[in-house]
């Protein structure tokens, strides 16, 4: 009986029919004169294969040009489907019938699952290039932020005065020797605040990794402000790389040190001008909001990156024997350091009502959520729903490594056992724990 279905591959949403599926398992047989039958050996199942239609009608029709073209890539798949959930694997085979004129289009596909249960490696998201590249855009939001403010605030006059060349040995008000008024006023209050956070570049030690000397930025006034406000952001987080081993200690700091920036910045007003002023001021504050927005999560994707890296170096380990055949301790090298589930959940919690707070000010730099988004799946779909964990009660208090040893792990469990619970003494632990299952 065929079945018609709603499913995934990758992001591409398939209306599907299931024309067949099933499995083969790997049978050995091993016969011997003289003896009737066999000696069968089951080596377990074969790949699973599951053949489908997919249909794309009327206004999904153009989506199949595009869903074709992903079908080209060599990187594994992700099937998500009805009845068998999310499965990984490849596309064997590729049937095509579509109708220009009806918007129709039928694809038959033959899709090979990849290996699964133990074997299966880890797959893990690469928030670091995630969150590189999300920056890359606020940046350019940022700009369109302030271009957008200028235009809003002067008018027409206001697009020739954000885009005009400027030189950048110069100052910014000296440039504008022909305005008046108060675009006069607009443009003086936007220098004070720029000439104010060069200076502070000049007290921030320059950075070793700097993602901002890859960025380019036009010769103009918006380019002026983007460039100093994200290298002063830049600046201010190496100023905190110490405080990188705890990410929501970091998280804090920034956050703080940000805060107290932007409460620095000289937002008094004097003379006719005086609302321009403000509406200027305000303006390079929420430039500088946005600035650390971005800032806070890249560096918050760099800590979760790296201790990502950690946690598959603790796993290598873990399948390592602890003791000799004689029961001998085998010495290993040092365990990296984990970040504790407080610390994940403090910092992810903290940094996503950041971000809230600045996109309630700013809903048009769509990069933030982006930001906040990418860092909620790291967190709870890499370092939580990826593992296999269960919850147990432990009636005495007994040592970590004798729970470990109770539910079969290895006593090298112990360190990433501690890092998703909240256990202040390992050697006395009682009540209710995660821990892994295998």
């Amino acid at each position: 009986m065929i079945e018609d279905y709603d499913a995934y591959i990758d992001q591409f949403y398939l209306n599907i029919e299931t024309i067949e599926d099933g499995f083969e398992k790997a049978i050995v047989e091993h016969e011997f004169p003289g003896t009737d039958g066999s000696l069968v050996e089951d080596m377990g199942q074969k790949a699973r294969r599951i053949t489908v239609k997919c249909y794309f009608i009327n206004e999904y029709y153009e989506n199949h040009f595009d869903f074709i073209t992903h079908l080209e890539k060599k990187e594994l798949f992700e099937f998500s489907h009805p009845k068998y959930g999310s499965i990984f694997g490849t596309i064997k085979s590729v049937n095509i019938r579509h109708d220009d004129r009806q918007r129709t289009a039928e694809i038959d596909l033959t899709f090979v699952e990849n290996l699964r249960g133990k074997v299966e490696p880890l797959i893990v998201a690469d928030v670091e290039s995630t969150v590189e590249k999300i920056i890359v855009e606020g940046v350019e939001e940022q700009a369109n932020v302030i271009e957008t403010t200028t235009i809003d605030l002067l008018g027409p006059e206001g697009k020739e005065i954000i885009n005009r060349p400027l030189d950048p040995a110069k100052g910014i008000i000296e440039q504008y020797s022909d305005i008046r008024g108060k675009a006069r006023a607009y443009v003086k209050t936007i220098d004070k605040h720029v000439k104010a956070l060069e200076g502070k570049l000049a007290e921030v030690e320059t950075s070793a990794r700097s993602i901002v000397a890859n960025m380019s930025f036009e010769a103009n006034l918006k380019g002026r402000i983007m460039s100093t406000v994200t290298k002063v952001a830049e600046r201010y987080s190496e100023q905190y790389n110490r405080t990188k081993e705890s990410a929501s200690r970091y998280e804090r700091s920034f956050r703080t040190g940000m805060a107290e920036l932007e409460s620095t910045l000289d937002t008094s007003v004097s003379g006719i001008f005086n609302e321009m002023e403000k509406k200027a001021s305000d303006a390079m504050k929420m430039q500088v909001k946005l600035s650390s927005g971005l800032r806070m999560g890249l560096d918050l994707g760099y800590i979760y990156a790296k201790d990502q890296e950690k946690r598959l170096q603790v796993k290598y380990m873990e399948g390592k024997k602890s003791f000799d055949d004689l029961g001998n301790y085998i010495k290993r090298f040092s365990i990296p350091q984990l970040l504790s589930i407080d610390d994940i959940e403090t910092s992810l919690a903290n940094s996503r009502e950041h971000l809230q707070s600045i996109i309630n000010s700013n809903r048009s730099v769509q990069s933030l959520k982006k930001m906040a988004l990418a860092l909620q799946e790291h967190v709870w779909k890499v370092k939580v729903e990826s593992e296999n964990l269960v919850n147990i009660t432990l009636d005495d208090d007994i040592p970590i490594h004798l729970a470990c040893h109770m539910k079969g792990l290895a006593y090298n469990f112990a360190d990433r056992i501690l890092a998703v619970n909240r256990i202040s003494n390992p050697n006395l632990i009682k009540g209710d724990i995660k821990i892994y299952a295998r």
